[in-house]
C-alpha cells in the first residue's frame, strides 16, 4: 500500500487518491485514503503518503460538549486543542459534496413560478438577477468557495495563503453531527428592498430554506433543492443553508449566553479572538437564510465581516451561502492530521495568532 501511494504523488507532492483507488494492491479495498486489507485491518493514507492503522470511533464518543464552551476553552492552553484525539467544534471533516456538472447547474431554477431564473454558471461573475444563484461553474467543487462579493473579504486562509475550503464541525447532539462549509460554495442575489412589494426578504427566506410564510409559498415561488450536497456514501442525510436561528442556537449552546440574538454586536463578537472566530466569521459576506424586518421592508440577515464583524441585514447584493450538512452522531471518524488557519493580517479586531485544528476522515 505504501509503494502504491507514493507512486501516485503528483508534482505538488500529494497523493492522488483517485489514482490510488484505481490501482490498489491485491488484497486491499476502499477509497479516498481509507483502506481495508484482506485480513480485516484498516489503514489510513494521508495526502503526504503517510500510512497508519485506522482507529475509528463514533463522533459522539469523541466529543465533549461541556469542554467546547468558551468558558472551558479559554481556561486551557491552545495546545490542548491541537494535539489530542478529541473531536472539537471547528475541526475539519473530510466530507466530499462532489463536483458540479453543467446539467446540475442548469437544473437550478428558482424564483417566481413560471419565470424562474437559472444559476449564472460562472465563477468569475456574480449573479445579478433577483433570487439567482451563481458564482460557481461546471467542474467546480462543492467543497470550495464561490466568487466573493468583495475581493477585500475573500475567505480565511491557511498558513500558505491559500483559501480554506472543505467542511468543519459546527455542532453535534445526541442524534446528529452538523458540518458547515468552510467557505461559501455559492452566491445568491437578494432583490432590492422596493421590489416584490417590499417582501423580497421573506421570499428569499422561502427560496433558501423552504420556510413558508405569509408572503411566500410553493404556490407562487420555486424554492431551492439542496440535495446536491448530500453524499449518502458518507452517511449524510440532509443539507440546508445556515439560518439566523441556527447561529443564535449555536451561540446559546457554546458561548453561555442564554437566548442569544446575534443581531447584538456584542453577542456576535463573543467569538472574536478565540478558536471559534474563523469558524463563524469566514472573512466573507454570507447570508443567513432568514428574513429581517426593518422599518417598512424586509431584508435578509447576513454575516458582515467588515466594521468589526456583525450580523446585519441587506438587499440588492449577491452574498455567499454557507451550507450545513447533517450526518448521524454515530458516524465513525478517525483523526488523519491537523490544519492551521492563519490570522487575518493587519486587522486588530481579529485574532493575532493562527489556530490549529484536527482533521478527521469518515468511515
Amino acid at each position: 500500500l505504501a509503494s502504491a501511494a507514493l507512486g501516485t504523488m503528483g508534482e505538488n507532492g500529494e497523493v492522488n487518491f483517485e489514482e490510488l483507488d484505481a490501482n490498489l494492491p491485491d488484497g486491499f479495498e476502499g477509497n479516498n485514503g481509507d483502506y481495508t486489507s484482506k485480513a480485516g485491518n484498516e489503514f489510513n493514507v494521508d495526502r503526504n503518503g503517510n500510512i497508519k492503522k485506522s482507529d475509528y470511533k463514533p463522533a459522539s464518543e469523541l466529543f465533549d460538549a461541556n469542554a467546547e464552551k468558551l468558558s472551558a476553552i479559554n481556561s486551557k492552553k491552545d495546545e490542548d486543542f491541537t494535539t489530542d484525539g478529541k473531536l472539537h467544534i471547528g475541526d475539519f471533516i473530510n466530507y466530499d459534496a462532489g463536483t458540479w456538472t453543467a446539467d446540475e447547474i442548469s437544473s437550478i431554477k428558482t424564483g417566481t413560478k413560471d419565470s424562474e431564473v437559472i444559476a449564472n454558471k460562472s465563477n468569475t461573475e456574480l449573479p445579478t438577477k433577483a433570487f439567482q444563484f451563481g458564482g460557481f461553474a461546471a467542474g467546480d467543487s462543492r467543497n470550495g468557495s464561490a466568487k466573493p462579493k468583495n475581493d477585500n473579504y475573500n475567505y480565511i486562509k491557511d498558513k500558505n495563503g491559500e483559501i480554506i475550503t472543505g467542511w468543519r464541525l459546527f455542532d453535534i447532539d445526541e442524534n446528529s453531527i452538523i458540518l458547515i462549509s468552510a467557505g461559501c460554495p455559492e452566491d445568491f442575489f437578494v432583490p432590492d428592498k422596493s421590489d416584490y412589494n417590499n417582501k423580497g426578504g421573506y421570499i428569499s427566506e422561502y427560496i433558501l430554506s423552504g420556510n413558508e410564510n405569509s408572503y411566500a409559498s410553493s404556490l407562487s415561488y420555486t424554492k431551492r433543492n439542496w440535495e446536491n450536497y448530500v453524499n449518502g456514501t458518507q452517511h449524510a442525510d440532509s443539507a440546508n443553508p445556515i439560518t439566523k436561528k441556527d447561529l443564535d442556537d449555536w451561540y446559546s449552546k457554546y458561548t453561555g449566553i442564554n437566548n442569544s440574538d446575534t443581531f447584538t454586536r456584542g453577542t456576535f463578537q463573543k467569538i472574536y479572538k478565540t478558536r471559534y472566530e474563523n469558524l463563524i466569521d469566514n472573512y466573507s459576506f454570507y447570508w443567513l437564510a432568514s428574513a429581517a424586518n426593518h422599518a417598512t421592508f424586509s431584508a435578509v440577515c447576513n454575516v458582515y465581516p467588515s466594521e468589526d464583524g456583525s450580523v446585519f441585514y441587506n438587499w440588492a447584493v449577491p452574498y455567499g451561502i454557507r451550507i450545513l450538512v447533517t450526518l448521524p452522531s454515530n458516524t465513525m471518524l478517525t483523526k488523519s492530521g491537523e490544519k492551521t488557519v492563519a490570522n487575518i493580517a493587519n486587522d486588530s479586531n481579529r485574532s493575532d495568532k493562527p489556530y490549529t485544528y484536527n482533521v478527521w476522515n469518515i468511515k
